[in-house]
């Protein structure tokens, strides 16, 4: 049987050593002795040397002790589950688990909280060096809102800022250890949108395209790959960057010079996100940079198409949705990203 284990921190299964495989940093040896010391109780009670909720079957019973954070159940030698009587067990874990609780979870030491709906910003150092961060959020929503007309949702975001790259890691290594390998993270969970950054040169660019991820997700049942990060890409620099100071401008059009061609129905058939390339990025970014910014009829275009998905309607692929609407768009991109100063609404 699969054991789980539940201690505040997170949930790990499996036996104690792959239980010890999963802690990867310095900091985690505190933990590791306190799994020794929970094997020992459990050693000392005749409870199964591994924590324990078996995987459910129909004769199983479970008993949930909320205050330690962990379930536990046992078979008798009859193969019926019994539980143990919950006082002695919770004076023997109460015992081992408070002494070094400290050592449970990474070590979280906000200096400040900031609040205004729907935002909370927590963060590992002090704001005053970085005034405005919440302004920034709140006035980023009214902006994505006045470009695509669209009332922008107001789910909470929780946004987390850390002092530095290694206690963002070590973070993440608790609790959303699947990104690990990203500069900044979205998670949208069932009760609130989840943001983390590190402070870095480009902190306002990353809590810019992290917060745009979290507030179109607030507001759209769903939205392709491409134009989700499109749009994280183009509202992460600030509004006078816009039009034509992005990073990504440059770099296309020496690709452009070397032969790219855009082709956004491929670019349409990419959705796994561990597999989007930095190109798929550029030409994302590319494509919604042409839409909102080359004509009226482009930006019609693009507005209309997320308004019937707000409607949760569907539309279709983009690349049939401008057919009609925008003719020969590859083209028009080339030319668009070919100019010195994109024009707006020509």
């Amino acid at each position: 049987a699969e054991w789980h284990l539940h201690l505040g921190f997170g949930r790990w299964s499996a036996s104690g050593m792959r239980v010890r495989q999963a802690f990867r940093s310095p900091s985690d040896t505190g933990l590791i002795g306190v799994c020794h010391s929970l094997t020992t109780v459990w050693r000392t009670t005749g409870i199964p040397q591994t924590p324990a909720i078996p995987v459910t079957n129909g004769s199983q019973q479970r008993l949930q002790a909320p205050s330690a954070g962990l379930s536990m159940a046992r078979p008798t030698s009859t193969g019926r589950w019994q539980t143990w009587p919950l006082i002695v067990w919770l004076m023997q874990i109460t015992a081992v688990v408070m002494a070094p609780a400290s050592n449970l979870a990474v070590a979280e030491s906000w200096v400040e909280t900031q609040e205004s709906h729907p935002f909370q910003i927590r963060t590992e150092f002090s704001l005053q060096k970085h005034p405005g961060l919440l302004q920034e959020c709140r006035s980023l929503q009214a902006e994505i809102g006045r470009a695509l007309e669209l009332p922008i949702g107001n789910a909470p975001i929780q946004i987390s800022l850390f002092r530095s790259k290694r206690t963002y890691l070590r973070h993440l290594e608790q609790r959303v250890p699947a990104g690990l390998h990203r500069k900044a993270l979205f998670v949208q969970g069932p009760d609130r949108s989840r943001l983390y950054v590190y402070r870095s040169s480009t902190l306002l660019i990353d809590l810019r395209h992290e917060t745009t991820h979290a507030l179109i997700h607030n507001t759209l049942p769903y939205v392709p790959l491409w134009l989700d990060e499109g749009l994280a890409g183009h509202f992460e620099v600030a509004a006078e960057r816009q039009r034509w100071g992005h990073q990504h401008l440059q770099r296309l059009r020496w690709s452009a010079l070397l032969g790219w061609r855009p082709n956004l129905k491929k670019l349409e058939l990419q959705r796994d996100q561990s597999r989007f390339s930095a190109g798929a990025y550029r030409e994302s970014w590319a494509w919604v940079h042409f839409l909102l910014h080359e004509s009226q009829d482009s930006r019609r275009a693009l507005v209309d198409y997320i308004q019937q998905i707000h409607e949760r309607q569907q539309p279709g692929p983009m690349s049939s949705w401008l057919r009609e609407r925008v003719p020969q768009a590859e083209t028009r991109l080339l030319e668009h990203i070919r100019q010195r100063r994109p024009v707006s609404n020509r």
